[in-house]
């Protein structure tokens, strides 16, 4: 049995960097100038460059009886685009794939012949606009609401901006995404709260208060806060 790239038939890391040695599968995404990238993570009208190998047992590149590479998405549909591969050396393939729907995909380049196997590499498309949320998408996220327009279109401005200043946000990804409506969420229910607090020393009033730390917040925000020092 033969190696298929840079990693043993059979074995698949989703997310760990080429340059370790191990792979996804054993082959590579790259940009449009060929460089080689840690993030499988691109956007809708980006040209994925999938880049795969065949080598023997010591790591020589070798010929393939025959090849096909086929990219799967998520949703179940299959794109065959073993007609736009090149190979202008031994062993080596290369293909444009230019994704036509969000979401995550795989591809799979399977050799046959002496060197025979199969490894695939996956990777993740985003709309661009994946920063930009509508007043009806916040309002799907809300449920009932007696928010106006202006009201969601104020806070959302505001933590919009707070969001920026506490987290790195380029790129913009789900989790921020979902954390900002949760900012607006959060922003709106403390605007019905009062200022001062009230006890039963005080007229027997009680009060409600939305806490100071969101654990849903920090756990969406987490792996992007800055640190913040003084």
């Amino acid at each position: 049995m033969g190696v298929l790239g840079h990693a043993r038939l059979g074995i698949t890391v989703l997310g760990q960097p080429e340059a370790t040695g191990g792979g996804t599968g054993g082959s590579a995404v790259a940009d449009s100038l060929g460089n080689g990238l840690d993030v499988r993570r691109f956007y809708l009208g980006d040209v994925v460059h999938l880049l795969f190998t065949v080598t023997d047992d010591v790591g020589t590149a070798v010929a393939t009886g025959g090849y096909a590479l086929v990219v799967r998405h998520e949703a179940g549909t299959l794109d065959d685009i073993t007609a736009g591969v090149t190979s202008e050396t031994v062993g080596s393939f290369v293909a444009g794939y230019a994704p036509a729907a969000l979401g995550r995909h795989v591809a799979t380049f399977a050799a046959t012949g002496d060197y025979a196997g199969v490894a695939s590499v996956i990777f993740d498309v985003d709309a661009l606009d994946l920063a930009f949320i509508t007043l009806d998408e916040l309002r799907d996220y809300l449920g009932a609401t007696s928010a106006t327009d202006d009201d969601l279109t104020t806070a959302l401005r505001a933590e919009r901006a707070a969001q920026a200043q506490r987290c790195r946000i380029d790129p913009y990804t789900y989790e921020l995404r979902e954390a900002l409506m949760r900012r607006v969420a959060r922003n709106l229910a403390a605007r019905s709260v009062p200022v001062a607090t009230y006890t039963s020393f005080e007229g027997g009033a009680t009060s409600t208060r939305v806490p100071s730390v969101d654990a849903e917040l920090r756990r969406l925000e987490g792996a992007y806060r800055k640190l913040v020092c003084g």
